[in-house]
């Protein structure tokens, strides 16, 4: 069983061991990260979150992001990858994020604009995850559908991640997470408040 362990508090990754590229890089990457958790966003208390919950996976996390738009969640994620320079980030999303362009010369992250339900999408996703964020469609029938199609590619020890979940018995994803638990006995998700809510299900 792959589990993630204890974070420790975010810093610049080493300069040793690596690259001048590589370094600049992450530093770049850290570095947007850290202004970006400064300045307020549907996304703002729980960036930090998003970064040591990426961090510290054995091998690197392999992380699937459905839905990106402005690319806090995404920065967060990348910002981890980058320092502990292993694992990668597959993101999804039926619009253009509003990303800088330099975030696409990372090595960390592949992005490709299709519905995250099409054959595309799953055909694009790795067979295998540790972290699993979900912040697309936000109603009932959609996030089910994610969870459905998603979480049976989460691996022992990882974790899914749901925005929106303010409210769990009114917001379309917290009633998906509920449901989804209802149906695999074992599973439940707390609510972390703030920023609307982050819904949180570990996988065992």
């Amino acid at each position: 069983m792959l589990t993630q362990p204890n974070p420790s508090t975010p810093t610049l990754a080493p300069t040793s061991g690596g690259g001048s590229c590589g370094c600049a890089s992450t530093s770049m990457l850290f570095g947007e990260f850290e202004g970006r958790r400064q300045l307020p966003s549907d996304m703002q208390d729980h960036m930090l979150f998003l970064y040591m919950t990426a961090r510290h996976w054995p091998g690197g996390a392999k992380i699937l992001e459905l839905g990106v738009r402005k690319g806090n969640s995404t920065i967060s994620f990348l910002a981890a990858l980058e320092s502990d320079r292993a694992g990668g980030l597959w993101s999804l999303d039926i619009a253009t994020p509003e990303v800088p362009d330099s975030w696409y010369e990372s090595d960390r992250w592949q992005f490709l604009k299709a519905h995250d339900l099409s054959s595309r999408a799953t055909d694009f996703a790795p067979p295998e995850l540790d972290i699993l964020f979900v912040d697309s469609e936000h109603d009932f029938g959609s996030a089910k559908a994610e969870l459905d199609l998603y979480v049976p590619r989460v691996r022992p020890g990882g974790v899914v991640l749901c925005h929106d979940t303010d409210e769990p018995e009114l917001s379309g994803p917290g009633q998906a997470l509920t449901a989804y638990c209802e149906e695999h006995p074992g599973l439940s998700w707390t609510n972390r408040y703030g920023c609307h809510g982050m819904g949180v299900m570990r996988i065992w």
